[in-house]
């Protein structure tokens, strides 16, 4: 009976590997150094790159600040619709990215009240970095709240109780000491909502199609010059995008190990 679970075991892992990981080790030996030297070079190319890392920089930014206050509300505070509000809040993890762009449109958009307010502010959402950065946040928030709120749920109230009899105030003790008690699962939410959006596309191409992200120039080459043409982009995206992001987990779990927690 344990032969046969191994074998079971066995051969669904080695088919899972071959659906989940092999098509992008495969992708890496698709085409020449030659290629790939001469794609390297391609200016339009290297411009979505920036557009990519700068805009899921400043969105993972922007969920730092918006997301942090609102992890801690929905960890600490009690209150009525909290449950909805939370499904609410990891519904773009579901839903069809091209439906989250529309929906960003239909709310930030130049004709909708929250755009007329940022227009008023010098912002204009489509078609420009500023709907892009608002795109990747949307989708990749969950990924930081979720993380956050788990910490700070797991963190026992009485280090607040203790922080408040010593005379310490509310912001001292959520940036001194909750914060820093839950760095680990901060830091964490932070890579993964980073990586999510940094590989977003639909989201992206309907909020803002230019300035062209690395996601949306690979679809255009892939349009447009089929897919030959397009692996020596597509490879390059792959290590780029992959080595920032494992350079990131591996810093994070040296971190852990170090503090002793979960990496």
């Amino acid at each position: 009976m344990k032969k046969g679970f191994d074998v079971f075991v066995g051969i669904f892992s080695v088919i899972g590997i071959l659906l989940f990981v092999i098509p992008g080790v495969y992708l890496l030996f698709s085409t020449s150094p030659a290629s790939l030297f001469s794609a390297v070079k391609d200016d339009e190319f290297l411009r979505a790159v920036g557009v990519s890392l700068s805009s899921a920089t400043l969105s993972t930014l922007l969920i730092l600040l918006f997301g942090t206050p609102l992890a801690y509300v929905l960890s600490r505070r009690e209150f009525p619709l909290r449950g909805l509000l939370e499904n609410l809040l990891e519904l773009p993890v579901a839903i069809p990215h091209s439906v989250a762009g529309v929906a960003i449109l239909n709310f930030f958009g130049r004709g909708a009240f929250m755009g007329k307010i940022l227009n008023l502010l010098g912002f204009e959402v489509y078609g420009t970095l500023t709907g892009i950065v608002i795109a990747m946040a949307f989708v990749s928030a969950p990924y930081f709240i979720g993380s956050l709120k788990e910490g700070l749920r797991q963190l026992p109230q009485e280090y607040e109780k203790i922080s408040y009899s010593l005379g310490r105030g509310r912001f001292y003790t959520f940036f001194k000491v909750l914060l820093p008690m839950t760095k680990g699962h901060l830091l964490k939410g932070l890579i993964l909502s980073w990586g999510r959006a940094v590989s977003e596309f639909g989201a992206v191409m309907v909020v803002a199609y230019f300035p062209m992200t690395s996601t949306v120039f690979v679809y255009e080459r892939l349009e447009t010059m089929g897919i030959r043409a397009t692996l020596p982009y597509a490879v390059l995206l792959f290590l780029i995008t992959g080595f920032v992001f494992l350079f990131l987990r591996i810093l994070w779990g040296k971190y852990a190990e170090s503090k002793g927690f979960e990496g």
